[in-house]
């Protein structure tokens, strides 16, 4: 053979290897994560119920890879009624990892349960059944006396721990039970055969989950019948497969024991090599033992962060055989913490003084909730922001009191969470479809803050003012110091984008041709949906959710009595602050000599007798400027 020959022969080898290499889901995953990471939102919002006319607060966490989250910059929060409505939007600039905002329950809302929904377009990447949702009911204007008629019976589902369910081999079946309003309950019954010969018996561990060993045989037919349960309903296990792996994990101190049983006669069924990862980021690799048939092994996982680990076995062909996901839990994310009584006064109006200490200095964001008990529907929050981000940002469907699996180290609740793991569909993406998903373009972008978009037209015509350096001014209506000017340019067809701006709450845009000669009068035309970007997002599939609780009627009357007495008390106060409150210097002067252009709401009084106040020359040129355009 030739140099030539062998050359070339040399280079297509190493052009099909690293073809190769390309597509091994190892780096499938890694080339995914870096053009793809998975975000994560949680919303503190501060009470679960709320009556109409009332504001709702909330604050937002941000978190990707194990971190406060710096790749988005603005977020969008929803709130929808029961049928995916959306009432109402807010965006929020995201700084540092966090967002803040507020919903002004309009009060002409009907009492019902409502969801808040929030995402970034980094989100709305990944599928959007992970979305971030949370429910809470309003007391408002009576609801129609009609129901929505929902059609659920109860059920019981099997899952064996691997994927499936192989014959001649222990089986690990994890189940779930939901009643016909679709709410965990405890349950017992009995495994038959197809002769009805019972095989063995479960029952419920913790909220309507369990599991239990069983070893099938090839051909065999498999049921559950309930205790007490006079209709003798059959709730069938999935059907038996003569050949295939069964993967087993069991939790164990440091890490993950496992345990790999497979068939000796078919090389495409038995397992090559197994790997975790973690929001799509391989965090192991394990070559398995290519002789045995029964393999036994340990993964540690002391090193890596707290969250849910997705393993799969493989086999020589790079296909997925059996996958299971685990969670670790390291409780690096518990940062030990201490609220300190001050001052404690149970009088009306009495103070109190709390500090919240830790015991080194830590940079983070806080948020605190001050609220009456009395006005929540439950006595503890059975969501938080650790099962949030850890738990039930990873998994479908709707989790019962998420909370409890952090509220201990104990054996039980470590064991109710693994069986949780086997019980919920993890499935953020099907091995099949990885080279193409890796491969693909992103179909949501940030922006980059707030973008508006638009074009400028000459007063009263439809010609365009092109090519224009004309000056913007944002006056923020809930922020006195959120005033900023900049410049912003029209191009060859009057069109304009002005980019990563940053306000909070409303903000009022003045834009003016003030610079250099032949100044114009303007016709604005901003974008419909520059700012308040629609994504389309399908509505939720809300019968995969908990049924929400009948309204506890004592509550809702007392919740409305207290907020009209309230809403009374406060009115008063105001009305006798008005009249017996004497004016100061600046309100005397602005009633007698304002008005015209200094009775603009651009306008600032500077009272320089009475205060030490001082002039800041960009101010008062704003304040001119937006004075003549009103």
């Amino acid at each position: 053979m030739s140099i030539f020959k062998k050359l070339i022969a040399v280079i297509l080898i190493h052009s099909v290897t690293s073809t190769a290499n390309a597509q091994k889901p190892e780096n499938l995953l890694d080339k995914w994560a870096a053009k793809s990471p998975i975000e994560k939102v949680y919303l503190h919002i501060d009470r679960d119920i709320y009556r109409a006319g009332e504001t709702a607060w909330f604050k937002a966490y941000l978190y990707s890879e194990f971190f406060s989250d710096t790749i988005s910059t603005s977020l969008y929060v929803e709130l929808l009624d029961n049928s995916s409505k959306l009432v109402t939007q807010k965006i929020a600039p995201v700084i540092y990892g966090s967002a803040m905002g507020q919903f002004e329950l309009s009060d002409s809302l009907q009492t019902g349960t409502y969801f808040v929904r929030a995402y970034s377009p980094t989100i709305l990447n990944h599928s959007h059944d992970f979305l971030y949702e949370k429910r809470i009911q309003i007391i408002g204007k009576p609801r129609s006396t009609s129901k929505p008629i929902i059609s659920r019976t109860q059920k019981l589902d099997f899952f064996p721990e691997s994927g499936n369910f192989v014959a001649e081999f222990p089986n690990t079946i994890a189940f779930k039970y939901t009643d016909a309003n679709g709410m965990p309950q405890s349950i017992s019954g009995t495994i038959k055969n197809g002769k009805d010969e019972t095989v063995t018996t479960f029952s419920v561990y913790h909220d309507g989950l369990g599991m239990f060993d069983i070893t099938p045989v090839a051909g065999e037919k498999y049921y559950a019948l309930l205790n007490n349960d006079s209709y003798g309903v059959k709730y069938f296990l999935p059907e038996v497969i003569a050949k295939g792996l069964v993967f087993r994990l069991i939790p164990n101190t440091g890490g993950k024991d496992f345990e790999l049983y497979q068939n000796s006669d078919d090389s495409l069924m038995r397992g090559e090599y197994m790997i975790g990862q973690m929001q799509h980021k391989p965090v192991f690799k394990l070559g398995l033992n290519k002789i045995q048939n029964n393999i036994n092994g340990f993964i540690n996982t002391q090193q890596l962060k707290s969250g849910i680990m997705h393993v799969t076995v493989f086999n020589k062909d790079d296909i997925p055989l059996a996958e299971r996901i685990c969670f670790v839990d390291n409780k690096e994310y518990i940062q030990p913490a201490e609220l300190v009584i001050d001052t404690l006064s149970f009088a009306t109006r009495g103070k109190n003084s709390f500090t919240f200490s830790l015991p080194d200095t830590v940079a983070g964001s806080f948020s605190i909730a001050i609220t009456d008990p009395d006005y929540s529907l439950s006595d503890k929050r059975s969501e938080n922001i650790i099962s949030s981000l850890l738990l039930t940002g990873d998994l479908k469907g709707e989790i019962n009191n998420p909370a409890y699996y952090f509220s201990s180290a104990d054996d039980s609740v470590t064991t109710a969470l693994d069986i949780l793991m086997m019980t919920h569909g993890w499935r953020r993406f099907t091995w099949a479809k990885l080279p193409e998903i890796a491969n693909a373009p992103l179909l949501y972008k940030d922006k980059g803050f707030i973008s508006v978009t638009g074009h400028v037209n000459i007063r009263d015509s439809k010609k365009p003012l092109t090519e224009k350096e004309l000056m913007v001014l944002l006056f923020s209506l809930e922020d006195s110091l959120g005033t900023s000017m900049q410049i912003m340019d029209t191009d060859k067809e009057g069109k304009f984008r002005m980019d990563s701006l940053i306000f909070f709450g409303n903000t009022r845009f003045f834009v003016g041709d003030f610079l250099g000669k032949n100044s114009k009068w303007l016709d604005l035309y901003p974008d419909e949906d520059s700012i308040k970007a629609s994504f389309g997002i399908k509505a939720s599939n809300r019968s995969s959710l908990f049924s929400p609780a009948e309204y506890d009627e004592q509550l809702s009357d007392r919740l409305a009595t207290d907020f009209a007495n309230a809403e009374k008390k406060r009115n008063f106060i105001r009305r006798d602050n008005r009249e017996n409150k004497k004016k100061t210097p600046i309100e005397d002067l602005e009633e007698r000599y304002t008005n015209g252009l200094f009775a603009g709401s651009s306008v600032k009084t500077i009272d320089l007798v009475n205060t030490d106040e001082k002039i800041i020359q960009n101010n008062i040129l704003i304040i001119y400027k937006v004075g003549l355009l009103e």
